[in-house]
């Protein structure tokens, strides 16, 4: 869940005098009615404030500068007043969030960052006084973000290095932004080698035609390729490559190195493969067996029995109460078993997740279509015998991974909700998810500890924690997912999600 996402709800009040038949005075510090001093590095020209505005509070260091103001217009009104002032200005926005109770938007212009925050007034002494209130944050940079130098990067030598890909724009002018992709690693001695999801694709030659053309030279291809190399000053030289499928735009950042593997605040973390994947989610896990679909369909369970593969490679298997231990590994997703009475097997697996619960399937060698199913529910039933909720780490893991969860509307603690944006969120098995809000997709690590489901986006170094508990309706059959807002203020509020369509 992206930072557009994480923002305040206000509640709309006016202004109240204590009647004089009660004797009671109001006391609202000066601040809030003489306003404070804004301090004289805030760039007013740049990120303007509104006419009328009054600043209650003004913070500062070396860095950044945070401001906050009231103003007795309308939110609609304040919202459009930046608004108007991104799009005269050609402002570039990374997030952007507009709902009837709060705006928000992020980005960068000129020499700065900026957080802008609009919402309905909250507080002792703001919902009295202020119809609107603003919060603005400045973060100051050495350079201004994204600027490209006059001179265009010297192929022959600028372009030797790692290139990762960053988007890609297809024929019909729609851009894509990727996690991984593809990657070259251009050598001085003319070598090209490709890589695709960090792993080894291809090897080929390279040599420059002119500034804006190279020559590409492959087993099965030789070529030229339109190219277009920007140095900036923000540390990231952008080199835009174009072929007959499209637009590849590519990203360098001057002190990286190449590792199998993605880099992620300094540290370097493995990619892992289909085969490791599948392994986590089978591992340290205890699987119930339900029933044997053979070749026509036809389900069998008078059997009972048990599965445990454990990470350090060893197993039990237990069937009609008789246990075999032994041992395990994964190769090209097929699970081999060797057993301690010196018998052997070998399965296509795989695992899936349906309405909360993870199945692990054995396919048959002999018959095509028949399989062996189990599950992780300990009831051995595949769904949840009746309503429950779920609020330990353990619960929480099991019926979180694997199913697609839509955004559904904010729970507010007095019961009242509000409709979302289009989000779903995937969590799998081996500690990796993936986050698609309005089709801008961000991915990373997540984990619950201690009621807490934590969320890492290597990407953009952000991190996220959520209170969390799941909940189940045994009559409709879905599963509800609630994330707390910590927002101070606003405990008792959810984002909540389903395990349906909405």
């Amino acid at each position: 869940m992206k930072t557009m996402r994480k923002i305040i709800f206000f509640t709309l009040v006016t202004l109240l005098a204590c009647s004089l038949l009660l004797g009671c005075t109001v006391l609202i510090p000066k601040e809030y009615t003489e306003g404070v001093r804004l301090d004289r590095d805030y760039p007013e020209n740049d990120m303007p404030i509104m006419d009328d505005a009054l600043v209650y509070s003004s913070e500062a260091d070396d860095e950044t500068i945070t401001i906050k103001y009231g103003v007795a217009d309308d939110l609609d009104d304040v919202v459009d007043f930046y608004k108007d002032h991104f799009e005269d200005n050609e402002i570039a926005l990374d997030d952007e969030s507009d709902r009837s109770t709060k705006y928000s938007a992020e980005g960068f212009y000129k020499n700065f960052m900026f957080d802008v925050r609009v919402t309905k007034p909250s507080g002792e002494y703001e919902e009295k006084v202020f119809e609107t209130t603003v919060k603005i944050e400045i973060e100051f940079v050495e350079d201004e973000l994204g600027t490209i130098d006059s001179q265009q990067g010297s192929l022959e030598y600028d372009l030797i290095g790692f290139w990762r890909q960053e988007s890609f724009e297809d024929e019909y002018g729609k851009e894509t932004t990727v996690d991984q992709g593809i990657a070259y690693e251009f050598s001085a001695d003319g070598t090209l080698v490709a890589f695709d999801d960090f792993e080894y694709f291809a090897s080929a030659t390279w040599s420059v035609i002119d500034q804006n053309t190279l020559f590409i030279t492959a087993a099965d291809y030789e070529g030229e390729a339109s190219v277009i190399l920007e140095k900036r000053t923000d540390g990231y030289d952008l080199l835009t490559w174009t072929d007959s499928s499209g637009t590849l735009v590519f990203y360098r950042s001057s002190s990286e190195e190449f590792n199998v593997g993605d880099e992620t605040n300094g540290t370097t973390v493995d990619v892992p493969s289909a085969d490791d994947q599948l392994a986590a989610a089978l591992a340290d896990v205890t699987w119930y067996y339900i029933h044997y679909s053979d070749i026509n369909g036809q389900i069998a369970s008078s059997s009972t029995g048990s599965l445990a593969y454990y990470s350090d490679g060893t197993l039990e298997d237990t069937f009609d109460d008789e246990t075999k231990y032994g041992n395990w590994y994964i190769a090209d997703s097929r699970l081999y078993c060797v057993y301690s009475d010196d018998t052997d097997s070998s399965w296509v697996i795989e695992i899936t997740n349906e309405g909360g619960i993870n199945y692990l399937y054995y396919y048959s060698d002999s018959e095509p279509g028949a399989f062996w199913l189990y599950t992780d529910n300990p009831s051995g039933e595949g769904t949840p015998a009746e309503s429950a909720t779920y609020t330990t780490d353990t619960d929480v893991i099991i019926y979180i991974t694997g199913v697609t969860w839509n955004e559904l509307f904010y729970l507010q603690a007095d019961g009242t909700t509000e409709t979302l944006l289009e989000d779903t969120m995937i969590f799998d098995p081996d500690g990796t998810f993936t986050d698609n809000y309005e089709g801008e997709i961000g991915s990373g690590f997540w984990s619950v500890e201690e009621g807490l489901l934590n969320m890492d986006y290597p990407d953009d170094e952000t991190s996220y924690s959520y209170p969390v508990f799941i909940a189940y309706n045994a009559e409709s059959g879905d599963f509800l997912l609630y994330l707390g807002d910590l927002e101070e203020g606003y405990e008792g509020n959810f984002w909540v999600y389903t395990t349906y369509q909405p």
